[in-house]
């Protein structure tokens, strides 16, 4: 986490027009969210997670420039794991908000709440990483949203099952 320094003249508006960019993915997850708290639900969940691992590497691949591999995998795990220790305290407000509505599938609940904590991982990562190439921006940094979402999932699906056997 020390190579996270902040924003520099020269990137602040790459970083800007990504976060800026990224509105709608954050609406939609906030959505899911939102609908799963309802008895009825939603499909939402997984379009979220889908949209925002396919939309961002591609909105990412226009607004950022390099393709070079050179300490590809030693400065991604810092920014993976920065992004995660953002996104786990989010998904834990985000799942006590869950908890005041009527959950039916916390798996699906689970991966809407665990998309919209990793897009507030990947809003602090786009702020705070000196590293802007793209292929480091849509590897490591869309990961932060697929591990959070597949996260949640699981956590979620765990929970039904203690549900189902606890009735």
């Amino acid at each position: 986490m020390s190579q996270l320094t902040g924003l520099s003249a020269e990137n602040c508006g790459d970083a800007r027009n990504a976060c800026s960019s990224g509105r709608p993915w954050w609406r939609i997850a906030s959505a899911a969210c939102a609908r799963e708290m309802t008895p009825i639900g939603s499909q939402l969940s997984a379009f979220s997670l889908i949209a925002a691992a396919l939309a961002f590497p591609a909105l990412f691949s226009l607004i950022f420039r390099g393709y070079g591999t050179t300490s590809f995998v030693s400065q991604g795990i810092p920014c993976l794991v920065a992004g995660l220790c953002v996104a786990i305290p989010t998904a834990l407000l985000i799942s006590f908000l869950l908890r005041r509505g009527f959950v039916m599938q916390w798996s699906m609940a689970g991966l809407a709440a665990g998309t919209l904590s990793g897009l507030t991982g990947l809003a602090m990562l786009e702020l705070h990483c000196p590293n802007l190439k793209a292929i480091h921006v849509m590897v490591w940094h869309v990961a932060v949203v697929i591990v959070s979402g597949i996260l949640g999932f699981v956590i979620g699906r765990f929970a039904d099952h203690l549900r189902r056997n606890s009735i």
